[in-house]
């Protein structure tokens, strides 16, 4: 029994940790956009103009992350545990015990999340905010049994 969850988990953090390893090893960051807030993280104020992010975004790239790679693919490496935590949750909800598989899916099979991952934009923060918001919410169901009397 311990076995088969051990082999869950190092499978959950296998498939989390490949998109910041990608990253480390490609050197820069990956998308359209991802380069002019990568500017932006080292200093280069000018690119604000052509960005069209809300201003916190602004303020959270120049004052949390510096011109570090590392630091860069640990935050997003961070983000992406919460946002499979999340769907892991949410899987457990709907599925039960086979719930651990969706996050798996989700970041193994689905090019569109595993792309986002890698990508320094505002799109991956509002990603991993709306399955945290997901997940708390499915979790909520699943503590107060909330659903049962709808059924």
């Amino acid at each position: 029994m311990i076995f088969v969850w051990w082999h869950k988990l190092v499978l959950f953090l296998v498939v989390v940790s490949t998109p910041s390893l990608t990253l480390l090893l490609r050197g820069v960051v990956w998308g359209s956009d991802s380069f002019a807030y990568w500017a932006l993280s080292c200093g280069n104020v000018s690119v604000i103009n052509n960005l069209h992010s809300p201003q916190w975004f602004y303020w959270f790239i120049q004052k949390i992350i510096s011109c570090d790679l590392y630091q860069l693919a640990f935050i997003m490496f961070v983000l992406y545990l919460c946002s499979l935590v999340a769907v892991w949750i949410i899987g457990k909800h709907f599925f039960g015990s086979e719930g651990w598989r969706l996050p798996i899916y989700l970041g193994s099979l689905t090019p569109l999340f595993f792309l986002e991952a890698m990508r320094f934009e505002p799109e991956f923060f509002g990603w991993t905010i709306a399955f945290i918001a997901l997940g708390l919410f499915t979790w909520f169901l699943d503590k107060t049994k909330v659903y049962n009397k709808f059924y």
